[in-house]
């Protein structure tokens, strides 16, 4: 029973960081089409310099929020993990309990 539990939560971890890793790209997708659009708008070289920076920021920033889920995937799946073994340890204390 101990063993399906981790390997749900295995899985869910997983599918969360794929969900993650996902939302990651459209985000970098969307930084960099409104870095190319603000650098075609862009009437000189500062302009199109800014456009750059922005376009860059946008996705450093979707890379970091992508890295907090993932590490906030993990600290859940310890958490469950430590969960089920307090669960674990109290039904086994319960079992070897003396019968009266």
């Amino acid at each position: 029973m101990h063993a399906v539990e981790h390997a749900a939560g295995t899985a869910k971890e997983k599918v969360q960081n794929v969900g993650a890793k996902a939302e990651e790209k459209v985000e970098k997708n969307k930084a960099e089409a409104a870095g190319k659009t603000d650098k075609v708008m862009a009437h000189n070289d500062v302009e199109k310099e800014q456009a750059k920076a922005a376009e860059h920021q946008g996705k450093a920033e979707a890379k970091v929020r992508k890295d907090e889920k993932v590490n906030q995937n993990v600290a859940e799946k310890e958490q469950a993990k430590a969960d089920l073994n307090t669960r674990k340890q109290a039904a086994d204390a319960a079992y070897s309990a003396p019968q009266l």
